[in-house]
């Protein structure tokens, strides 16, 4: 084996540099070509994303600022602030609640325990039954009472069973005289009466809240009875085509227990 000529050594080391640096400079390039690709990308969705919010929202970013709902899609939305719902019971009845409340911490432990292991129910306007238990049961039951001129009770009315409901309620309002029918009802003795005032001939489910308690009739008594004035106090003589709904809710007075709402409407004529 010869030696290799002078110089040839140094070539050889020049040429295997020179390989080495192509394909580190090959690996530089791929990867920097493909960073440019991500950061191009990057720069595009952020541009669009910027162009929205300055176009749309002046720069501002999603959130609620300026009475206004910046959102993420670039777009913009009045803000309203909720309304409070204005009921004209809401200080009696907050007070009714507020009282109990405030009622429940005065019982002993051993009856706390037993209005922990009271359930009722409670049927809303769409016949759809709710367990109540506990202080809820407790304030729930004794506003009630208290709401049919009862005496408050401390413990739970266990056994006790809930009164039925007064059927086929029907109201009709002419030429200003408001008129309540419906079926003798035994248990109907303590029957709150809700009314909504003159309401849009177009509405068919009126809130909950637009319910306010008119009179404490007894149903027990044959119908039909004369509303007129109860109703006038309250809401004024409704205007022709308007539409005014009525419920109705048996109460025990000496238990709390409620009956199911019974509700139905009439359009003024």
């Amino acid at each position: 084996m010869g030696f290799p000529k002078k110089g040839q050594k140094a070539n050889e080391d020049n040429e295997s540099s020179k390989s080495q640096k192509t394909r580190k400079q090959k690996d530089v390039d791929t990867t920097s070509e493909k960073n440019i690709k991500k950061i191009r990308k990057i720069t595009m969705v952020e541009a669009i994303i910027l162009m929205l919010y300055s176009v749309a929202n002046n720069g501002k970013f999603s959130g609620r600022a300026d009475g206004n709902v910046y959102m993420a899609n670039g777009r913009t939305r009045a803000y309203k602030k909720p309304r409070r719902v204005l009921n004209a019971n809401t200080e009696s009845v907050k007070a009714i609640l507020a009282f109990f409340s405030s009622a429940y911490k005065t019982l002993t432990q051993s009856q706390q325990n037993a209005w922990l292991s009271f359930i009722y129910k409670h049927s809303d306007r769409f016949q759809h039954s709710i367990d109540i238990k506990g202080k809820n049961a407790f304030v729930g039951l004794n506003a009630n009472i208290s709401n049919v001129g009862g005496t408050a009770i401390l413990n739970p009315p266990v056994g006790s069973t809930s009164p039925g409901p007064t059927q086929h309620p029907n109201l009709t309002i002419v030429s200003g005289v408001m008129t309540l029918n419906y079926d003798t009802n035994t248990d109907g003795a303590t029957t709150i009466l809700q009314m909504t005032a003159p309401l849009s001939a177009g509405i068919n489910a009126p809130s909950q809240s637009q319910f306010r308690i008119i009179i404490i009739e007894d149903t027990s008594s044959a119908g039909p009875i004369t509303i007129t004035g109860d109703y006038v106090a309250r809401f004024g003589i409704p205007p022709i085509g308007s539409k005014v709904f009525a419920q109705l809710k048996v109460v025990d007075a000496a238990t709390g227990l409620e009956s199911a709402l019974t509700q139905t409407f009439a359009v003024s004529a």
